[in-house]
């Protein structure tokens, strides 16, 4: 109650509220597509008008300058090419400033090509390797492994 009384208190008297700086993005999401896109999405930050978009192809290497700037909390990077890993952060932005960067994420494009079919598992050394029926070429998810990326279907 006080704080609305204040505002209409500061509004009578010709002034403004003091506007703070929004929260950080959260829930960051890459997709690789198959067009040699990746595409990013996030959940809307409580007072942001904008998203600055930072991309490196290094850890840490997103540099100081926005690659894009949206209000739309979905972005697409387009025409990418499949060697490097593409390194990501987030920030929201409105009049009072930026906030904070999301935490690093990365991913590869293209999506690796489906293997089609339906294959019961095949023995590889002590292990077996499934492949899974009418895999797509885009929805797939990248992961860093200790050993490579390697891609992940979500559905």
């Amino acid at each position: 109650m006080k704080k609305a009384v204040g505002a209409l208190i500061l509004a009578a008297c010709g002034g403004t509220q003091a506007q703070s700086v929004p929260a950080t993005p959260t829930e960051v999401e890459l997709h690789a597509n198959s067009d040699s896109s990746i595409t990013i999405s996030w959940q809307a930050a409580a007072g942001a008008t904008s998203y600055r978009i930072y991309r490196g192809t290094k850890p840490g290497g997103e540099g100081k300058t926005a690659i894009a700037e949206t209000g739309a909390t979905t972005y697409q990077d387009s025409n990418l090419s499949s060697t490097p890993i593409y390194f990501y952060q987030l920030t929201a932005v409105n009049a009072a400033g930026e906030s904070a960067r999301t935490d690093e994420d990365a991913s590869k494009t293209p999506p690796p090509v489906g293997t089609g079919g339906l294959v019961a598992g095949q023995l590889s050394g002590n292990s077996l390797i499934f492949s899974c029926q009418d895999a797509l070429l885009g929805g797939f998810d990248w992961f860093q492994r200790l050993n490579g990326w390697f891609p992940q279907v979500f559905r």
